[in-house]
């Protein structure tokens, strides 16, 4: 049995309790998957887990990643790309974690964007303003209104729609 079935089928039967039902075991997926995913590298998903800004659970020396890991993965990747730093990335994530709505939108399969806002302070720099979720399009577009300001959107259902294909 490999390490990924082994994981799912331990915590499938730690979650059922005795009366509960379980409507979707977790799912867990391997470092390429989340490579495939993402677009990052096997030793940056490393980095950021030596960081701090990712959690997988580690099985000797491989790491297995959540569904919920491999969206911050995703989220991080695209961050990096923007320019940001691992030191504003880990806040941002924090607010994410704190927030739950990631991973209620992973166990509700509802729509979900993230709007990272951003103000330009001259043409080669941009300044980080704040993170806000928006549940539809015209929310989305209320939020983008404001003037001096450029925002990073992600649609973390897409995210979670791709990664539904590894399972």
């Amino acid at each position: 049995m490999s390490t990924l079935a082994s994981l799912q089928s331990s915590l499938r039967a730690e979650t059922l309790r005795p009366g509960a039902v379980l409507e979707e075991p977790p799912a867990f997926f391997s470092t390429i998957q989340i490579m495939k995913l993402s677009g990052a590298t096997a030793r940056q998903l490393q980095w950021w887990d030596e960081k701090g800004c990712v959690f997988p659970v580690h099985d000797g020396h491989l790491r297995v990643w959540s569904t919920e890991d491999g969206v911050l993965c995703y989220i991080v990747a695209r961050l990096r790309e923007a320019g940001d730093s691992l030191q504003k990335i880990r806040k941002i994530l924090a607010a994410l974690r704190r927030d739950h709505r990631i991973g209620n939108a992973i166990r509700t399969h509802s729509n979900l964007w993230l709007i990272v806002g951003r103000k330009q302070v001259n043409r080669f720099s941009s300044k980080y303003s704040g993170v806000s979720f928006a549940f539809s399009l015209e929310a989305v577009s209320d939020k983008m209104t404001t003037r001096n300001q450029y925002f990073l959107l992600i649609a973390i259902h897409d995210i979670i729609d791709r990664l539904e294909i590894f399972k």
